[in-house]
């Protein structure tokens, strides 16, 4: 574990991409406690992304998220499951970059619409949710690309959580 010592794991990535469940069996292989942000930001707000969404409006969740970012860049040893916008904020990048290696999962839109269609997904409400993932993700492009990709399509968390495993080893 030299390579990676003590620095923090942090998956990021559009939503519907795996984050949660790859950060988990992640965190099983390495030893290592998983940190969802958005549980984490849920657990500070005491209202759920969506409600935070709903009653105070996105520029509110940012916020909450690069406190979650700071707490997180003053830890090691983590898995992180970052929300799909939270690397959006450069200043959320240079936080978590300051003691983690970032890597980014991807899908394509049908799976990501596939795997998200019966949850509450703000920015996704609207008549043609698939079109809408399609955009955002050209949109997040320039910054998602940064970062190693795993396509997370077709493939287990298990086998994932070998694949970033190897590439963090």
């Amino acid at each position: 574990m030299a390579k990676l010592g003590r620095r923090n794991v942090i998956l990021t990535g559009f939503m519907g991409t795996g984050k949660s469940t790859v950060g988990r069996q992640l965190a099983l292989r390495l030893g290592r406690m998983l940190v969802d942000t958005d549980l984490l930001v849920e657990t500070w707000a005491e209202k759920t992304v969506a409600e935070i969404f709903d009653q105070e409006g996105e520029t509110v969740f940012r916020a909450w998220e690069l406190q979650a970012a700071e707490h997180i860049a003053n830890r090691r040893c983590l898995v992180v499951s970052t929300g799909g916008g939270f690397v959006m904020n450069p200043r959320c990048v240079t936080q978590l970059k300051r003691h983690g290696v970032i890597v980014c999962l991807t899908a394509t839109p049908p799976m990501i619409l596939e795997r998200v269609w019966d949850t509450d997904r703000p920015l996704l409400r609207g008549p043609d949710p698939e079109a809408r993932i399609a955009d955002m993700l050209a949109e997040r492009a320039h910054v998602y690309n940064q970062f190693p990709q795993f396509d997370t399509t077709h493939k287990t968390p298990f086998q994932l959580s070998d694949e970033i495993y190897n590439y963090l080893y």
